[in-house]
């Protein structure tokens, strides 16, 4: 009976879980046959914290391995603090996935196409198994649904695989769900996204971006939507980060005209619009136009809130002559 026991707690003690493997040919050859994704740990062994932090806390977690054995297989690239490129195993790896910073971890097909990059956050295993498994999710369902016809989406449809897409690498499913909203959407998701895009790319003035403008307030006339909120913000901080100078007023004239039109109807928000336009004053050296700002914020801010506002108040009245 007691060697039972025994056998018994060797066959527990002796359970393994998947493993990390530490060469790409051999991760993707596993990958391919058992038709899975890579999931690629770019790490800084001994001279990054973060890399240490992450690989002692998630990736070498039992309860982690075991929870993602069914999902990927796994591929760990350690990453000299100095390296030679030219005897370095991992650089071209490295570089295939424009790796800059450890540690990074990347989600590639068995054929090693890029799925999505996960961003490092100090969580639980569990939380990062989830992440993982989502994101995974919404590749699937995203590449799926993208093989369809798109115009038998409906637009909140639309809006949700746009919204999973966004994270995913490959842009060709973003671009494609992109087009098809703006064809078939009633409302003013897919204007607003356009109208972003055209700001991003430095575009803050010009017929287009003036008539698309109008399209978006046409479709939501009293703000019951937030959408001539979003407008106001992104005018906003466009203009405060164009290259090209900019009067302070003029910066701030979205968010004012914003808080004219609506602010005593959206509460909710005009407390923070009101610390934005403060904050800018103050980077402009404009210190009494930032103190009225944060006493209309202060004003105006739910009850929880007021003592920090009231903080960041008596630091301004410290730059008053």
């Amino acid at each position: 009976m007691k060697r039972i026991i025994i056998a018994c707690l060797c066959l527990i003690c002796n359970t393994t879980y998947a493993k990390w493997h530490d060469n790409y040919v051999e991760a993707k050859k596993i990958a391919i046959q058992e038709e899975k994704p890579l999931l690629i740990a770019f790490l800084g062994p001994n001279w990054c914290p973060f890399s240490d932090q992450l690989e002692a806390e998630v990736l070498a977690d039992d309860a982690f391995l075991k929870n993602i054995e069914n999902e990927v297989v796994l591929l760990k690239i350690d990453i000299p603090e100095d390296f030679d490129e030219k005897v370095f195993p991992g650089v071209e790896l490295k570089n295939q996935f424009q790796i800059e910073e450890c540690p990074a971890l990347v989600l590639a097909e068995p054929t090693g196409e890029e799925i999505a990059k996960l961003a490092f956050l100090p969580i639980e295993q569990k939380e990062f198994t989830q992440t993982i498994k989502e994101t995974l999710a919404d590749y699937r369902k995203v590449s799926r649904l993208t093989k369809q016809k798109l115009d038998q989406l409906k637009g909140e449809e639309l809006k949700t695989l746009y919204s999973k897409a966004g994270h995913l690498a490959d842009t060709t499913f973003k671009k494609a769900l992109f087009e098809q909203g703006l064809k078939s959407d009633n409302g003013p998701f897919f204007l607003l996204e356009e109208y972003s895009n055209l700001l991003t790319s430095g575009r803050i003035s010009g017929w287009k971006l003036r008539t698309l403008r109008k399209k978006i307030v046409a479709r939501d006339p009293q703000n019951e939507e937030g959408y001539q909120r979003k407008l106001a913000v992104m005018d906003f901080e466009a203009l405060a980060c164009v290259k090209k100078p900019q009067k302070v007023d003029i910066v701030v004239a979205p968010l004012v005209e914003y808080l004219q039109n609506f602010g005593k109807n959206d509460q909710e928000n005009a407390w923070q619009l009101e610390m934005k336009i403060s904050q800018y004053f103050f980077t402009q050296n404009r210190i009494e136009d930032a103190l009225r700002h944060a006493q209309t914020s202060l004003d105006v801010a739910p009850d929880d809130l007021k003592k920090d506002i009231a903080k960041s108040i008596e630091y301004l009245q410290t730059y008053v002559q």
